[in-house]
């Protein structure tokens, strides 16, 4: 699948309404992979971007399946921006 602006808002969806009913859970990135049925790639691709733009705050070393993220502020704005 790679990069697409699709997949980053259903990542973000997904972080926040995590963030929603559980405050303090980490995700781990094989978790959106299970849920979005995306591969490696389009994780790592769209987790760098998402990091970059300051969406997303990457919890450990990695930007793949082993990844603990959340999303940031900034990215809960987003989702807001673009579900309106």
């Amino acid at each position: 699948m790679g990069l697409s602006k699709e997949l980053r808002i259903a990542i973000l969806t997904y972080l926040r309404d995590v963030q929603h009913e559980h405050p303090s859970k980490m995700v781990r990135g094989y978790e959106i992979m299970e849920k979005l049925s995306i591969d490696e790639y389009s994780l790592q691709s769209n987790f760098k971007l998402l990091k970059d733009l300051g969406y997303i705050k990457l919890l450990s070393q990695s930007e793949g399946s082993q990844s603990f993220v959340k999303i940031t502020e900034e990215g809960l704005r987003q989702i807001a921006i673009n579900t309106d």
